[in-house]
């Protein structure tokens, strides 16, 4: 796997190519293991992730978000090509997302936080809207319905804004 852009604004002019764009395959990447896939299993309104996804857009091209130690260790982490998850299980989640597919992306934008280590800010959570709705991918953890400190090497994808913001304390 490569590394994503170091700069915030290398960061949010990648994270702005989305706008206009729409999503017509998504796929997760969890660790290999062979049994029923994990991602969904403590909400309804939220997926967790080992490693990240990847989103098909409609122009061909693959978007991936992963965590990344490009800013501090285990910040959000994108790149707008295919990193290849090497030795990682990848499960097709497009009908998780059904109702967002084809629908053109209105915004995205990054929550920086500043670093607990006295380092630069860091992405960490991604707001992607469509019009009304919006999914919120951050580099979180949720283990066991409790709430792991942010800034972890895992990804959650919300669906629900309210629930981003309670659990983990997402914020624009």
């Amino acid at each position: 796997m490569t590394s994503g852009p170091s700069t915030r604004a290398a960061f949010e002019e990648l994270l702005s190519s989305l706008v206009g764009r729409e999503i017509i395959e998504v796929t997760y990447f969890e660790i290999q293991d062979g049994g029923a896939p994990h991602w969904n299993q403590q909400s309804p309104s939220f997926d967790s992730l080992d490693y990240g996804l990847r989103l098909a857009l409609d122009d061909g091209s693959p978007f991936d978000f992963t965590w990344g130690t490009e800013f501090t260790q285990y910040n959000l982490s994108l790149a707008r090509c295919d990193w290849g998850f090497a030795g990682v299980r990848a499960l097709d989640a497009t009908e998780r997302w059904r109702h967002l597919l084809g629908r053109p992306v209105t915004a995205a934008t990054a929550t920086w936080l500043p670093s607990w280590n006295d380092g630069p800010e860091y992405p960490q959570d991604a707001w992607i809207d469509f019009d009304a709705d919006a999914v919120v991918v951050s580099a979180f953890e949720v283990r066991n319905g409790k709430p792991i400190i942010g800034a972890t090497d895992h990804i959650t994808v919300f669906f629900d804004q309210d629930e981003a913001a309670h659990v983990a304390r997402c914020s624009r």
